[in-house]
């Protein structure tokens, strides 16, 4: 079984990456990658724990990107973790977040809701990059939300009060990084995008393409079984290749546990034949 994209504590997991790892083994995965937003600090220890526990390891990222005003996320698979113009991206990304994160604070100032990111380092605090998931456990902890789907409804998703946009890289940069990282660039999780217009999804895609994009998130673990048809559709009009993962941050998520995202419709090409590792 494979994962391609998973998340631990070096980001916005639960899971120290030798624990995820560990989860991983216990799932039965046979090849994880560990893609944390923004950042390559838990690579080293997922890889000594994968090959301790005779997994094969991918090394990965999860580019947060703007394709307009649209923030686009973008995996980036077997990546030279040594790559400095990689290592520069993600210094500069924790930088974002940390101008963010205090931005973010002062919208829930403003809308009566104190020193919540306070509250973030206090419920996080081995945390480095703060992402809004976090501020969204921290409405979940004091109960201002019912769950954390609800917090980025009324709160921190792109049209509620406390959103922040931010310069991240454009997409079609983050896709060059990649590639110069010796990587395979994948558009990950299509549908949790929210556009006006369905042609707008094409544009996204013509636009990945264009910028040399391999890949598409066809089964994810954070998006309804349902949606793994439409984006299998879109992989073959595009000559995309299929990537598939849990999107795992934690137990009791919406996301599933390692692995146990969707199967990949029958007909797409997997991105494993890029990355010459086995499909299954």
């Amino acid at each position: 079984m494979i994962d391609l994209h998973t998340h631990s504590k070096a980001s916005d997991g639960d899971y120290a990456p030798s624990d995820l790892v560990s989860l991983a083994r216990e799932h039965g995965v046979s090849v994880l990658a560990l893609t944390d937003h923004d950042t390559l600090d838990g690579i080293a220890q997922a890889r000594e724990a994968a090959r301790q526990n005779h997994i094969t390891f991918v090394p990965g990222i999860e580019l947060s990107t703007n394709w307009g005003t649209t923030c686009i996320h973008v995996v980036g698979l077997h990546i030279d973790t040594e790559n400095d113009a990689l290592k520069n991206a993600c210094i500069g990304a924790a930088q974002l977040r940390r101008e963010r994160a205090e931005k973010i604070n002062a919208r829930f100032q403003s809308l009566g809701i104190e020193n919540l990111l306070s509250e973030v380092y206090v419920l996080f605090p081995d945390v480095i990059n703060v992402s809004r998931a976090h501020f969204a456990r921290a409405l979940l902890h004091r109960g201002v939300v019912k769950n954390e789907q609800e917090a980025f409804d009324r709160y921190l998703g792109t049209r509620a009060p406390a959103y922040v946009p931010t310069g991240w890289p454009e997409l079609r940069d983050a896709v060059s990084l990649i590639y110069r990282a010796g990587g395979i660039a994948v558009l990950a999780h299509p549908l949790r995008y929210r556009f006006d217009s369905p042609l707008a999804y094409d544009a996204l895609f013509q636009s990945f393409v264009n910028a040399g994009g391999k890949a598409l998130e066809v089964s994810s673990g954070s998006q309804v079984p349902q949606c793994s048809t439409q984006c299998a559709a879109w992989a073959k009009k595009y000559g995309l290749f299929a990537s598939t993962g849990s999107d795992f941050h934690r137990i009791f998520s919406p996301s599933p546990v390692p692995a146990h995202q969707p199967p990949l419709p029958d007909g797409v090409r997997c991105v494993t034949e890029l990355l010459n590792l086995p499909s299954s």
